[in-house]
C-alpha cells in the first residue's frame, strides 16, 4: 500500500478492484519498509464506511388536457462513480393519481421507493405534473349580406379538434372585429 508514513499519512489501495464499501469492512494490508533494516508489516485494517445520501427526484411534467400520461422519470442525485439506478436492487417506480379527462392544474408525481444497497441511503422528492387547458381547433364562416346598417351577422362554426371524450363544450362568439 502507498502511500504510507509513519506520521499517520494518507494511504490508498493500489489494487483499483479494492474500493472500500459499507459492507466491506476490513482489509489486510502489507506495509513494506523503504529501510532494509525492517521488515515488512501484515496487519488488518478497519476501515468505517458509511452509507452516501442519494436524492431521489421525480422529474417535472407537463401535458394538454385529455393527453394520456406522460412517461414519469427519475432523476438521482449522489451516486457514486458509475453507479446507476439500474445497478442498485429493488426499483423505484413514479406514480401519479392523473388519468386522461382529469381535470386542469397539478398533480403529484410521489416515488415508491423499494430501492435497497448497503452503499447508498435513499430520501425521495415528489415532482409535479401540470395539467393545462387543450387547445380547441374551430372553424367559423359567416354568411354574406347586404349593407343594412345593423350589426347582425349570421356566424356558424364547429369544434374540427381537441375535444377530449364526450366532454360537454359549447361556444359562444363574444366579439367580432373587422378587417382581421
Amino acid at each position: 500500500l502507498a502511500p504510507y508514513t509513519t506520521a499517520g499519512g494518507f494511504w490508498q489501495f493500489n489494487d483499483l478492484s479494492i474500493v472500500p464499501t459499507v459492507s466491506q469492512k476490513t482489509y489486510a494490508a502489507t506495509f513494506k519498509s523503504t529501510n532494509k533494516n525492517y521488515t515488512d508489516l501484515v496487519t488488518v485494517i478497519t476501515v468505517n464506511v458509511d452509507p452516501k445520501a442519494v436524492l431521489l427526484t421525480a422529474d417535472d411534467k407537463s401535458i394538454a388536457y385529455g393527453t394520456k400520461a406522460p412517461v414519469f422519470t427519475i432523476t438521482a442525485s449522489g451516486l457514486t462513480g458509475e453507479d446507476t439506478l439500474a445497478d442498485i436492487g429493488g426499483s423505484c417506480t413514479p406514480v401519479c393519481t392523473y388519468a386522461p379527462g382529469s381535470p386542469i392544474g397539478t398533480y403529484t408525481i410521489n416515488l415508491n421507493n423499494a430501492l435497497s444497497d448497503d452503499n447508498y441511503t435513499f430520501t425521495t422528492r415528489p415532482g409535479t405534473l401540470t395539467v393545462a387547458p387543450a387547445k380547441l381547433n374551430v372553424t367559423a364562416s359567416a354568411e354574406n349580406k347586404v349593407y343594412d346598417g345593423s350589426t347582425a351577422v349570421k356566424v356558424t362554426f364547429s369544434i374540427v379538434s381537441g375535444k377530449y371524450g364526450n366532454d360537454d363544450v359549447s361556444l359562444s362568439a363574444t366579439q367580432v372585429t373587422g378587417n382581421a
